[in-house]
């Protein structure tokens, strides 16, 4: 936007003069430069057009005027006595000049602004979160203002430079902070790193579950209260949602294809981590044992009072020792009882389910052997029916000789007669079958509890 313009006028005396107009934005006022005729030679106007409208240096006459006059909205831009032809370009000056000082105002505003914020970090000796919210919370005010194109673009890119660099400051208070930040989170992370590696080794012992899953849960609430990074806050919470889904199919068995069994499998694998358990503190008790008897049996040896008292020390710290071992062992072995229990039902139920597979595999293939039986003897009573139609058949078709006929008819007789004995045979031979097999299935119906008998009705509804 120019804040310069040349342009041809007249004063009060009707004569002509030259124009250079000016806008002082910092003092809100325009000052206008008259150039009498005979002063603005060609050369001269020239250089007022090219040089001076865009800041360049140039040389004005002796005798020319300066006036200066304040920039009103409601006032013209020119005294009374000078008049221009252009007038359009006066009043468009006037309009933009104004906005270009109200611009201006806002600009220093924020420029003074922007010198408080470089005071504040300059000040600083630690990073503070308060002036780093307040200088976003400016500079979006600025771009606000950038975007409404109410700051031109040299003032929007100074006051970005500054801004730029009192964040810069304040991000390297910040980084040295998030180190110190890093550095807590990382040591808050491995004390629950450490409890959790602690109760993975309790389940692996398989002991009680009940108690380590409310052990859990008060590391749950505890990890939820502290203040870690997002890197360590991610890794620990995902190990703390791995120990509660282990101890939940440990509980009551994975979701995925293992049923019956997986549960089965699953306290059996408990099981045998208990014993390893319980086999290691029965070891170790009996070594405190004899521990306990090698002490006893020196302190009989002992002269010093003081070794005395050591030694009747220690056999107290290793009869303390043993007593909480065996404590911890008597707790094993109740949830070695427990687990021998639920092993027994699991195992139960796992060959009933076994036992009820196997009843449904032989009436599937008791049902395909029936269907497959009655199916063939189906086939050979059509195969021979459709040959007795075929024999009738040609025993209709007129004969002239009467003893061919009766050869014809005897014939036909025999042939009925095979036709009668085979459909006896294969009837006999149908029921000697299903008898079998109903023999067979009365058999299995005692062994697998009368599933076979349903499976012949449903076939028969088939049929």
């Amino acid at each position: 936007m120019k804040t310069k313009i040349v342009l041809w006028g007249t004063n009060d005396k009707d004569e002509k003069i030259l124009l250079g107009i000016e806008l002082l934005e910092k003092e809100n006022k325009v000052k206008i430069n008259v150039f009498p005729e005979s002063e603005a030679k060609e050369d001269f106007y020239n250089q007022m057009l090219n040089d001076w409208r865009i800041d360049n240096p140039v040389v004005f006459p002796e005798n020319h005027t300066v006036i200066e006059r304040p920039l009103s909205v409601t006032d013209d831009l020119l005294p009374d006595e000078i008049k221009v032809t252009r007038t359009d370009v006066i009043n468009r000056a006037k309009a933009e000049w104004h906005f270009v000082v109200l611009s201006a105002k806002l600009y220093e505003l924020y420029k003074s602004e922007v010198s408080e914020f470089k005071e504040k970090a300059e000040s600083l000796k630690d990073f503070d979160k308060n002036l780093w919210e307040e200088l976003k919370t400016f500079w979006q005010k600025v771009q606000e203002q950038v975007y409404e194109k109410n700051l031109f673009r040299e003032h929007a890119k100074e006051l970005h430079d500054e801004t730029n660099l009192i964040f810069e400051k304040l991000k390297e208070f910040r980084k040295k902070l998030d180190n110190d930040f890093q550095k807590v989170s990382k040591e808050k992370a491995k004390v629950f790193a450490d409890k959790l590696e602690e109760i993975e080794g309790k389940i692996k012992e398989g002991l009680g579950l009940q108690p380590i899953w409310n052990e859990m849960k008060k590391i749950q609430a505890n990890f939820r209260n502290e203040n870690l990074a997002r890197n360590d806050k991610n890794e620990i919470w995902n190990r703390i949602d791995a120990v509660f889904k282990n101890i939940k199919e440990k509980k009551y068995g994975s979701k995925q294809g293992g049923g019956k069994n997986n549960a089965l499998e699953r306290i059996e694998n408990r099981y045998n981590g208990l014993m390893s358990a319980i086999k290691k503190m029965e070891n170790s008790i009996r070594w405190d044992r004899k521990d306990l008897d090698f002490q006893g049996s020196r302190i009989e040896e002992t002269y010093g009072q003081l070794e005395k008292e050591i030694r009747s020390a220690k056999l107290k710290m290793i009869e303390e020792r043993i007593h909480s071992k065996e404590t911890k062992l008597a707790e094993m072995l109740q949830t070695k009882v427990m687990l021998d229990d639920k092993i027994a039902i699991e195992k139960e139920k796992h060959n009933k389910i076994e036992q009820d597979q196997k009843v449904k595999e032989v009436e599937a293939q008791l049902k395909a052997k029936i269907k497959k039986e009655i199916k063939e003897k189906n086939k050979i009573l059509d195969d021979k029916m459709g040959a007795l139609g075929s024999t009738e058949e040609e025993a209709n078709v007129p004969k002239v000789d009467k003893h061919e006929d009766k050869k014809e008819e005897s014939k036909l007789d025999h042939v009925k007669a095979e036709l009668k004995e085979s459909a006896e045979v294969i009837s006999e031979h149908i029921t000697d079958t299903a008898e079998d097999i109903l023999d067979t299935v009365k058999a299995t119906a005692k062994v697998i509890g009368g599933r076979i008998s349903k499976a012949i009705e449903e076939l028969n509804d088939d049929e």
